[in-house]
């Protein structure tokens, strides 16, 4: 059960380097490679304790890389064993001027290292290295920006898990005197001391000696590590020395490797160290010149024979090291066939999940039985989006785009890639078939196909487990992974030390996949976080268990402390495609055929099944001039549309099958679809039979519209039958039934299945029948405002979600309704901050409303109580809703705004902005008509004063959209100001442009003159060819059927280059009649830099006042999943009033990004999928023009 490993220190790289350095540092690389492919000496782990680079610079870390990349090479690991902390060099000095130089009192000490506090001392002064960090663990671990102790990594080898804990002490570095002025922040330490509990050995990393620390927090931070790690691996002194520090609450063993390069001046040195369960061996090297270059056995530092020496680590008893070495299993046997080791008790839970996930159930049959069918009848392949590192040599590290892939290559992709890992997070909507790929997984392995997945594994156990279900301890933790299983399958009769033999006995060619599913299912926030952080620790422990966890979005919010910390994978489910759910109706309209006929059941028609597909897909997916549909109005096509989306989910899709095959019914929205599955599925059973129930549809849905309701408040969803009952016969006693309650509850559970049995409770059939059912009742009592106020404060509630039921909710509401909603929403006590968190949920609302009305919204735009901030979200509401009816209103807001005082200049700017656009907006819908300011003629020489431009102009070629001045300044190369659009163009607009290349000849020639004579650069032509005479497939974006990037008012993305140029050469013609090919165009990216970042050069776009990078400012590190409308985030709009520059999307800009190879293009702004530093103004990556990504899109500039 040993683990080895090489501890390195202190290199002090420099891209101008001695030759020396460069020598040494090479035969280091070198000298590794011949101790582990000739003295059988292997590493499992590197460590380097600080002063990688010499004086902090970038150019430094460069050498970094190459250098590292060599070593792991040489020693045969991968970068996730390499682990890291900076020490004083690494330190950009500079950068600390004008820092606090030290802290003075334990309270600051304390209040400085409040997790929730900027800490600039990190931010800036390790800027350089944090850059290089990131960049080279990409995918595996981050640096820290507001702490000095990084996430504890749980490693496990050869069954031994053993805890990294590395700790940051140059922080306050700043000169050759820091000596005891240096922090490491006991409250930091405090936190980080959590995760070690788990591990058999753990491992504290820092650079400088622990007195080197501030007299105030020295003697604090020694006994802490005392008593909590066993060792402790240091830099800094340049020369190795090994030391036992014993001490009443423990000790640990401290190790200093020396310096690897710090001039010939300081012996070379480094050291392999091996723990084996009793102690820990170290095996010290150095470099020697003569009589060749190599590193050897350090022969000075021990005695003879063997120059090596075993050390007792200080604080361990002897039983405690015994007790790691592996049992034996009383039970085990071996495979015939995987030649790998049987467990008996294994195979009992074996059985009972095949059991569970071979057949795949559907409610609906009139005689009250399940259609069952076989998983592998009915499951197809999924499409699912994971972060691809697909990298380019200038921007290495970051992610340029998101991938499609299927979920068995997911699989490989995460636990066998390059940069593998052992949990992925599989986020999913609703209904989007989270658990169904679960049991998917589970069966390849449970069947013997585990290859598919784990192409090298032998054999693969599975594991199952149900969040919601977990056993927490005292301490409100959840408890082991063997006592869970023994908990949750108590039927088996398992013990705890048996489970643990599923992994702790395993061969190194076994497996263990473990599933967990719905992390968004456990209702309690606290518990949410706890589960994170029992997955972090549970999920490294062992190399040979991989983790796959799923939940919606809602579950998994960072900004709420629901986070894993250690290395893990996303990725999400993505819609159904239509070529993927024709394949799903066919097999399923098949196996329930088969099914019928097995079980001897009535055939409800003899439509053969394969005709019931293509029925239902017909009516879907009409083609022109299918008989009996009608391609007629834009509304028809909208909610055509519609319908088509909601097919992408795969839980909707089933429910249509089942519902066309048993009643021929094809639904026409969403909320039809729920409201004809839930009364089928209490009386259209019955009905069919000609049996009389007792309770008619409308009785049996308010009392279960009251019970769901109930459980949402009390968010849960699980009951026992006499919680159930007791919520029920409030309203059941008050119904005309001839039916008692408990023949109700019978009938719900046994007979319609609305209600199911889960261990000793009971809950929905699907999470989303309870929503569903919960805005039935929140409709039914929507006729007070008290209550209307209720819903309200759910409308933000943190602890439970909300916003299926209220979409539900909303699809169903009146125009009344909606005023009353509208108005206790828009109240004086509304924050921003509220408004602004679920500014999409309300676009959504709006949307999908059945009526809508501007009644209250108008009236909140009189409101005086009403700050500016919480006015521009009613004129945003406004705007989705699109009636002329507010126009009056709107007009009057402009004009009082116009006159009233407000402090933030910008504010008020950015709310008059947004009235001038709607009010554009609305006319446009009223039918007045506003047309684009000519542009101005030329100047003479003799024109004295140029007249000045208006700041904003509005575009009629583009239905109103807004362009914004950007004015020329004197310290800038452009001869002109220049306008740019306020937003990037949305997908409604890019749309008429496809619409229009269809049938405009002009502009088809004037594309085929631009690349016959290659205007815009030579690959254009061959790119054209591609599309075979087929522009309009060519220039559709690639993501324009696609739920999550397809929205009117979502940025364009999936476009090239060319398809970008193409847009403005089309607007172009149209605003000129023909005459100006550039009139609109796109920016280069000087020009974009500058309208980013202002004459100011700000970091970010928004004023520097509003700080760091945050969800309120922009759509950024996958917050959301996906691109949001355009204007979504005011908060983070630049001065001028331009939106959506950080984040969402990048932009194609018209730059070349090297002008002597023209091949690739800049692009600029970050993404809705990228970190905070890929959002900066200054950042650029390059792409080739030809490239279609669901992060890229474009704005335009106009030049008058």
């Amino acid at each position: 059960m040993a683990v080895t490993w090489l501890h390195v220190s202190d290199f002090h790289l420099s891209d101008k380097g001695p030759y020396d350095q460069e020598v040494i540092l090479r035969s280091l690389v070198e000298s590794i490679r011949h101790f582990r492919e000739n003295e059988n000496r292997e590493p499992d782990l590197i460590f380097a304790t600080g002063d990688i680079a010499q004086y902090g610079k970038a150019k430094e870390y460069e050498k970094a890389t190459n250098f590292f990349d060599d070593l792991l090479d040489a020693a045969g690991l991968n970068r996730d064993r390499l682990f890291i902390v900076p020490g004083n060099h690494d330190v950009e000095r500079k950068m600390g001027k004008g820092l606090t130089r030290t802290l003075e009192t334990n309270d600051d000490a304390d209040e400085y290292f409040d997790p929730n506090t900027p800490t600039p001392h990190l931010t800036q002064k390790f800027h350089a290295f944090s850059e290089w960090y990131n960049d080279y663990f990409k995918t595996i671990r981050s640096f820290p920006t507001n702490t000095t102790c990084s996430p504890v990594e749980l490693v496990t080898i050869n069954g031994l898990r053993l805890a990294v804990l590395p700790l940051n002490s140059a922080l306050f570095c700043i000169d050759d005197h820091d000596h005891k002025k240096l922090f490491i922040g006991r409250r930091c330490l405090d936190a980080a001391r959590k995760l070690l509990e788990a591990a058999d050995l753990k491992v504290a990393l820092i650079h400088h000696p622990l007195d080197w620390l501030s007299p105030i927090e020295q003697s604090n931070i020694e006994a802490k590590l005392e008593e909590s790690v066993d060792i402790l691996l240091q830099g800094h002194y340049h020369q190795t020395s090994t030391k036992s520090i014993i001490a009443e609450n423990g000790g640990y063993l401290k190790l200093a490797a020396g310096a690897a390069y710090q001039t010939r001046q300081w012996p070379n040195t480094a050291m392999y160290a091996t723990f084996d369960g009793s102690g820990v061996t170290i095996f010290p090297i150095r470099y020697e010149d003569k009589p060749k270059e190599r590193w050897t056995l350090d022969t000075s530092l021990y005695p003879s024979p063997s120059y090596t020496r075993q050390y007792p680590i200080p604080g361990r008893v002897a039983s405690r090291q015994d007790s790691l070495l592996p049992s034996c299993a009383c039970d085990r046997g071996m495979n015939p066939d995987t030649g790998c080791p049987e467990i008996k008790s294994y195979e009992r839970y074996r059985e009972a999940l095949r059991n569970l996930f071979g057949i795949v159930a559907s409610r609906g049959l009139d005689n009250y039985q399940d259609i069952e069918i076989p998983l592998e009848d009915v499951f197809i392949d999924l499409h699912i989006r994971e972060l691809c590192g697909n990298v380019d040599a200038h921007d290495k590290g970051h992610t340029i785009e998101t991938k499609k892939m299927s979920q068995d290559a997911l699989l490989q992709e995460i636990f066998h890639g390059n940069a593998r890992t052992n949990v992925l997070l599989l986020i999913g909507d609703p209904g989007s078939g989270k658990t169904t790929l679960l049991q998917h997984y589970a069966m390849l392995c449970l069947e013997g196909d585990h290859g598919r997945l784990f192409p090298e594994a032998a054999s693969v156990r599975v594991l199952f487990l149900e969040l919601r279900k977990l056993n927490f301890d005292a301490h409100n933790k959840p408890v082991r992974l063997a006592a869970q299983i023994v908990e949750l399958n108590r039927s088996l009769s398992l013990a705890a030390d048996e489970a643990e033999t599923w992994w702790r006995e395993m061969s190194e060619r076994e497996r263990v996949l473990v599933l967990l599913d719905g992390l968004d299912e456990v209702t309690e926030l606290e518990k949410r976080k706890a589960i994170c952080q029992w997955i972090d620790e549970e999920g490294h422990a062992y190399p040979n268990r991989f983790f796959i966890v799923t939940t919606r979005k809602t579950g998994y919010v960072t900004s709420d402390g629901v986070e894993l910390i250690q290395s893990h994978r996303r990725a999400a489910l993505d819609d159904l495609l239509p070529d993927q759910q024709w394949d799903f109706l066919l097999k399923w309209f098949r196996a329930a055929s088969k099914f019928e006929k097995e079980r001897g059941f009535t055939i409800h028609d003899n439509t053969p099944p394969d005709d019931k597909a293509r029925e239902l897909y017909a009516y879907l997916y009409p083609q022109e001039g299918d008989k009996g549909e009608e391609m007629s109005s834009e509304e028809t096509e909208k909610k055509k549309k519609g319908l088509q989306q909601i097919a992408g989910i795969p839980l909707l899709l089933k429910l249509m099958a089942l519902l066309y095959k048993l009643r021929d019914f094809k639904p026409d929205s969403r909320i039809a679809l729920y409201r004809v599955v839930i009364v089928y599925l209490l009386h259209g059973r019955d009905n069919a039979r000609q049996i009389s129930y007792g309770i008619d549809p409308e009785q049996s849905a308010t009392v279960l519209g009251l019970l769901a309701y109930t459980m949402q408040k009390k968010t849960c969803l699980d009951l026992s039958e006499g919680e159930m009952k007791e919520i029920m016969e409030s309203r059941f006693r008050l119904l005309t039934t001839t039916v008692g309650l408990d023949t109700f509850f019978g009938f719900m559970v046994n007979r319609s299945g609305i209600l199911k049995p889960n261990g000793k409770a009971f809950r929905f059939w699907h999470k989303t029948f309870q929503e569903y059912l919960a805005s039935l009742e929140m409709l039914r009592c929507s006729k007070s405002d008290a209550f209307i106020r209720s819903i309200v404060q759910h409308y933000d509630d943190r602890k439970w979600e909300w916003d299926e039921t209220l979409r539900f909710y909303f699809a169903q509401i009146d125009a009344d309704i909606f005023d009353s909603f509208m108005n206790q929403l828009f109240n004086p006590e509304i924050t921003t901050d509220v408004l602004q968190r679920k500014l999409q949920l309300m676009k959504t609302l709006i949307r999908e409303s059945r009526e809508c009305s501007t009644g209250a919204l108008c009236q909140k735009l009189k409101d005086s109580k009403l700050s500016l901030g919480v006015q521009w979200h009613v004129l945003d509401c406004l705007e989705v809703i699109n009636k002329s009816a507010a126009l009056d209103a709107v007009r009057n807001f402009h004009e009082r705004t116009k006159q009233t005082y407000e402090p933030d200049d910008n504010l008020k700017q950015r709310v008059l902005d947004k009235a001038d656009g709607l009010i554009n907006q609305l006319e446009r819908t009223a039918g007045i008509n506003r047309n684009l300011p000519p542009k101005e003629k030329e100047k003479t020489k003799h024109d004295s004063q140029p007249k000045q431009r208006p700041r904003i102009i509005s575009n009629t070629y583009e239905d109103d959209a807004q362009y914004i001045l950007i004015p020329k300044t004197n310290e800038e190369k452009r001869e002109e100001s220049i306008y740019f659009s306020k937003y990037p163009v949305t997908n409604k607009r890019y749309r008429s442009f496809i619409a229009a290349l269809k049938k405009d000849a002009a502009l088809q020639k004037q594309i085929n003159d631009i690349a016959q004579n290659n205007r815009w650069d030579s690959k254009f032509a061959p790119w054209l060819k591609e599309g075979k005479n087929d522009l309009v497939a060519l220039f559709r974006s690639k993501y324009d059927e696609d739920r999550k990037f397809g929205g009117d008012e979502q940025p364009v993305v999936g476009i090239t280059w060319y398809a970008a140029r193409t847009y403005c050469l089309w607007l172009s013609l149209m605003a000129s009649n023909g005459q100006d090919t550039s009139r609109y165009r796109l920016p280069t990216e000087w020009e974009w830099e500058y309208a980013a970042a202002g004459k100011e050069k700000r970091a970010y776009p928004w004023p520097k006042k509003k700080g760091e990078p945050n969800s309120t400012l922009l759509n950024y590190n996958d917050n959301v999943g996906a691109t949001t409308p355009v204007g979504s985030y005011p908060e983070g709009a630049t001065p001028e009033g331009l939106y959506d520059m950080a984040g969402n999307v990048w932009e194609w800009t018209d730059s070349w990004w090297d002008d002597t190879t023209r091949s690739t293009r800049v692009l600029r702004g970050g993404g809705w999928n990228d970190d905070a530093r890929h959002c900066r103004s200054a950042y650029r990556i390059l792409v080739t023009p030809d490239l279609r990504l669901n992060i890229a899109g474009f704005r335009l500039a106009f030049v008058p």
